[in-house]
Order: C-alpha cells, then structure tokens, then sequence
C-alpha cells in the first residue's frame, strides 16, 4: 500500500473524522471508502464509448441482458434475451456482463449474431 501525505482544511478533516466516526470506521478507512465511492460514481457517469457492430453488456437482470451499443447509450441501453446472447457467444448467460461482442446484425429494436471479442480462452 502507499503512503502519501494529504493537507487539507481542518473544518474538511473535522467533517470526515464525524462521518468516519458515525460509520465506524477509522478516518484512514473512511478517506478510502469515499475515493472508492466516488471514483465508482465517475466511471458510472462517463458515457461508455462502444464502436459500430460492437456491443457490450452492462448487466443482467433476471433473464433480460442491458446492451450498450453505438445506437443505444447507457440510459437506454438494449435490452435482449441475455440466454440468446449467451447461445450465440458459447458462454454461460452468468458470464455475460462486462463483456463486449461483434455483432453481425444491429437494429433499433434487436441485435443478433454475437462473437465474442477477446476471448481470454483462446
């Protein structure tokens, strides 16, 4: 782990030493749980670049998989059957998140044809 020093106002520290106290952790922690927190919230935020007839899962809710693709943003992302993706790729539907795929037919409504991009098993 590194160490590094941080200066910062003192009613800033007095701030997160009380929030560190009601959350029980030390400050150390607490400076770390938020960096972490806040980091995941800016990665949530920056819109996610995917190029045409590529396609990439953000997560599976039940058996419906959200697709993102260069037609279809992360507010609105695609939303396909993740067992159909997973057919097509050869991967279990459980597998399917995070992970990005060329496919042969994109539309609007559907998306069809998935391989797999950067098979780590080849």
């Amino acid at each position: 782990m590194t160490r590094f020093t941080l200066r910062i106002p003192d009613d800033l520290y007095a701030r997160i030493a009380a929030s560190a106290k009601a959350s029980h952790r030390s400050v150390n922690a607490h400076v770390l749980h938020l960096l972490e927190k806040g980091l995941a919230a800016d990665a949530m935020t920056r819109p996610l670049t995917v190029a045409d007839g590529e396609a990439l899962v953000l997560l599976t809710v039940g058996d419906t998989a959200h697709v993102v693709t260069a037609m279809h943003p992360t507010a609105a992302p695609l939303q396909l059957p993740a067992q159909r993706i997973a057919d097509q790729a050869g991967l279990p539907a459980n597998d399917l998140p995070g992970r990005r795929f060329r496919v042969a037919r994109l539309g609007m409504d559907d998306a069809d044809g998935f391989t797999l991009l950067n098979d780590p098993r080849l």
